[in-house]
């Protein structure tokens, strides 16, 4: 990503990281939701407690 960006990013948005976390741990998504998105691995093979 371009420079001009990321800094403006982090000017209009300093604390998007701790929103994405808060989000995360209240919507309740199973712990390997990110890896079988990125490995292309059936969502039905995840429960919550996985």
């Amino acid at each position: 990503m371009s420079q001009a960006f990321l800094s403006g990013v982090a000017e209009h948005l300093p604390k998007l990281d701790e929103v994405r976390k808060k989000e995360r741990r209240e919507q309740g998504h199973p712990k390997l939701l990110r890896w079988a998105l990125l490995k292309n691995r059936p969502l039905s093979s995840l429960t919550l407690s996985s």
